[in-house]
């Protein structure tokens, strides 16, 4: 697998990390 690959695979996966938090934030105010 090539460098750029992974680093898009970690960013990605970060970003739904943060947007699952954001949804749960949202969901239980």
């Amino acid at each position: 697998m090539s460098t750029g690959m992974r680093d898009f695979l970690i960013g990605l996966g970060l970003g739904l990390l943060l947007f699952g938090c954001v949804a749960v934030i949202m969901l239980t105010m």
